[in-house]
């Protein structure tokens, strides 16, 4: 339905651009090209000089923006810390440009006859510094002479007083550049893969076929925004921001023309999410909840908890938008601990209530046994109060999973496809063409960027055939509208907010942001290796109190590829020299599923007082009595996985711990010897950790690892992240992502098909941006 009515429009009135489209200059009969440079150019994708104007630099040379050497020096030892754990340890120093003078350069023999390249450079302020190449120094030799003026980008380091550079970027800048530079012209940097260098492709010609492209192109840029647009936030015309893109005449110009193309970027992309949006409310039906679910209201009677005031909050939320005949389609979130399970079941249950079947979607195996696990207990205990009342009717909860033998397999397809299974809890299983399901009308998918795009749309289609099949009612509903599940999504760590206006920024969202009133807030430290006795004495005393401990290992068994523990090796140095007189188990992700069971279970009867695992145990049965997680080479986790291990603990009124244990060496700075990579890594596991012990808080958390890690593609092949913005930052253009959200959402529900006059600019450009992707738009 969508792609009918967009792209009719498209045909009656879009070729418009088409007709004003020209023929590009093919890149190689540009001066001075030809055709090797040319391949080298397409590469890149860059075949013509149309091609060509949209490579825009990814970064500037500004003489007010280039600070000196002696200014540089005096911010470095500024931050200079010894302690990278210190409480005042700044974040790690960013990229920088300098403008040097090359003064000699020499090699320097160190180690076993290992050389290194020394490049000694100043500036106008006096202040010596030097680039160090450790490897290839042959090569690096012959790009340097005595007096050249180098724009050299990388991140720098102070060491015994003097500023270095490692391996960084090296721009030439010839003469007639120096002067634009002195006079205060802005030169665009662009980027120039090893293929243009081999070519004989540097800055100076990258800027002088742009310049001469622009000059060709720019009369034939169509305008992707209209007029009322860009009158509101006082963006430049298209062709005057490419222009100022390229070569900016000022700072003002120039910031001026990336916003509008930030707000562009972002404004079309979530003008696809509220196309979406619209459309599955529009054209899609769902089958309405009736009133109040008995079944739900029994559980909730019969909990061994209160709920919290959040998690009634968003109950009504989700029950809400079930009692409409629109498909709901709600993220849920929550931090670790704060019930999002518990929520899901009580909206099943009242589909259940409603005659439907239902869907709970784990990413893994191990996940699906613990949602299974879980809501079966929650099951067991309104199954139980139905049959002292004398109810004649059950809830029936089953497991689709792989690895399971033939007859059960059958007894549960059977059980699913009769209806007599009301909730059913699976992984990709549960997509096989065997299952066939009965009124499925409700579809809980946990941690759904794990799941791709495909496979969420082979759920809905089983949903939509299992009302075809089992209703004959819904046939005539069917010939107008797409019968649709009622979808809701869970987060299984805190969703930062741009990523809600993106990723799930087409989804209705719901917070859990309350956690149990008696839980208290786990204290977390991290300690070093030298410290690890004490830190066992003090897992000694507690268990003398009655509680449990994790031990997490990032390694099933030693590896000579990786420097880091395994649980294996250390389970049997634990048990004979650490703690001979204490009961431990083991659990690692090569067990058969039967033998983790087993291994949880007896751990939560208290079988063994430390369980010894690997990341496995992140999602596992709840132990309540268990208080204390160590974490063996924390550097080696993620944020989002060391927030889930942490969450093993802390599910009780008791006080909780968790120990960071990472090497000695880390809290010391990186020095000059080591690789710009190795730094960064470095300073981000620091960062991981710091955060861990410094906050509990999800939230927070999130945002700090969307920080470290970076976003990826939605619509792509890949089931997870954003699209690659070439000029807006998620991390940083949160305001103006929020402006460009607002105005697509109230243009879509204004004009849902783009038809207004006014709105042709923008319809051509969003059919030319997305017309590859319509068969995705209804997949929630």
């Amino acid at each position: 339905m969508l792609r009918t009515s967009f792209q009719t429009t498209y045909n009656d009135t879009e070729h418009k651009q088409e007709e004003l489209s020209h023929a590009a200059t093919p890149i190689q009969y540009v001066k001075g090209i030809g055709p090797r440079r040319a391949e080298a150019f397409a590469h890149e994708g860059i075949y013509t000089t149309a091609d060509i104007v949209r490579f825009y630099p990814r970064a500037y040379i500004d003489r007010t923006n280039v600070p000196s050497l002696h200014d540089l020096k005096m911010a470095l030892a500024h931050k200079h810390q010894r302690n990278a754990f210190s409480e005042h340890a700044n974040t790690p120093f960013q990229e920088v440009t300098v403008i040097v003078h090359v003064r000699s350069v020499r090699d320097k023999t160190f180690g076993k006859n290992r050389k290194m390249l020394i490049v000694s450079i100043d500036d106008y302020s006096n202040t010596p510094a030097e680039i160090i190449f450790w490897n290839r120094t042959s090569y690096f030799r012959r790009l340097f002479d005595p007096n050249q003026v180098l724009a050299i980008s990388g991140v720098p380091e102070l060491n015994y007083g003097k500023i270095q550079f490692h391996h960084p970027e090296i721009e030439h800048i010839d003469a007639e550049d120096i002067e634009l530079y002195r006079s205060g012209t802005i030169l665009p940097k662009y980027r120039l893969t090893q293929k243009m260098k081999d070519a004989g492709i540097t800055m100076r010609i990258m800027r002088n076929v742009i310049a001469s492209a622009l000059e060709q192109e720019l009369a034939h840029v169509c305008e992707t925004l209209p007029e009322y647009l860009r009158a509101k936030f006082d963006f430049p015309p298209l062709h005057d921001t490419i222009r100022q893109l390229h070569f900016p005449e000022s700072r003002t110009a120039l910031e001026r023309a990336r916003k509008r193309m930030k707000f562009e970027e972002l404004f079309f992309f979530e003008l696809l999410l509220a196309t979406r949006h619209h459309g599955i409310k529009s054209f899609d039906t769902a089958p309405a909840l009736g009133g109040t679910s008995p079944l739900a209201r029994t559980l909730v009677e019969h909990l061994p908890f209160d709920l919290t005031r959040a998690q009634k909050r968003v109950l009504r939320e989700i029950i809400n938008d079930m009692r409409s005949q629109h498909p709901m389609n709600r993220l849920l979130q929550g931090d670790v601990g704060s019930g999002k399970t518990i929520v899901a079941l009580l909206a099943m249950l009242a589909a259940v209530d409603a005659g439907l079947q239902c869907v709970l979607m784990a990413p893994t195996e191990i996940l699906a046994e613990q949602h299974y696990s879980t809501l079966r207990a929650y099951i067991d205990i309104l199954n139980a109060h139905l049959s002292a009342t004398g109810q004649p009717r059950s809830v029936d909860v089953v497991q689709l999973v792989g690895g399971q033998n033939k007859r059960y397999r059958n007894e549960v397809l059977d059980k699913i496809s009769s209806g007599e299974a009301h909730i059913i809890v699976g992984t990709h299983a549960l997509f096989q063409s065997a299952v066939q399901y009965n009124r499925l009308g409700f579809v809980v998918i946990d941690e759904q960027h794990r799941f791709g795009v495909l496979q969420r749309a082979e759920l809905k289609h089983k949903a939509t055939a299992s009302f075809y099949r089992n209703d004959s009612s819904s046939s005539t509903l069917l010939s107008h509208h797409t019968l649709s599940p009622h979808i809701l999504v869970m987060s299984a760590t805190p969703i930062p907010r741009t990523l809600s206006m993106t990723i799930y920024g087409d989804l209705d969202v719901s917070t859990i942001d309350e956690l149990p009133s008696n839980r208290k807030p786990i204290i977390t430290k991290i300690v070093f290796e030298s410290k690890l006795p004490q830190i066992f004495q003090f897992i000694r005393e507690q268990i003398a109190h009655g509680h449990q401990a994790y031990i997490v290992y990032p390694l099933i068994e030693q590896s000579d590829r990786v420097e880091a523990k395994s649980a294996v090796q250390h389970f049997e140095y634990l048990q004979r020299q650490i703690f001979p007189d204490i009961k431990l188990g083991l659990l690692h992700g090569q067990m058969l599923w039967y033998e983790k069971e087993d291994a949880m279970r007896a751990f939560k009867d208290k079988a063994f007082d430390i369980l010894v695992a690997t990341t496995v145990v992140e999602v596992g049965i709840d132990v309540p009595n268990a208080t204390i997680m160590l974490i063996e080479n924390a550097e080696r986790f993620g944020l989002a996985q060391l927030h889930q291990l942490r969450g093993r603990v802390g599910r009780s009124s008791e006080q909780s711990y968790c120990f960071l244990a990472t090497k000695d060496h880390f809290q010391f700075h990186l020095y000059a010897r080591e690789r710009q990579e190795t730094i960064r890594e470095r300073m981000a596991c620091i960062t991981r950790l710091k955060t861990m012990q410094e906050t509990t808080d999800g939230f927070v958390i999130a945002e700090v690892d969307l920080q470290l890690r970076g976003p990826g593609d939605v619509l792509g092949t890949r089931q997870s992240g954003i699209p690659n913005f070439t000029f807006a930052n998620i991390l940083t253009d949160a305001d103006i992502m929020s402006v460009a959200r607002q105005e697509a959402f109230a243009l879509i529900a204004d004009d849902p098909h783009l038809r207004k006059p006014e709105h042709a600019t923008i319809r051509a450009e969003f059919i030319r941006q997305h017309q590859g992707e319509y068969t995705l738009l209804s997949i929630a």
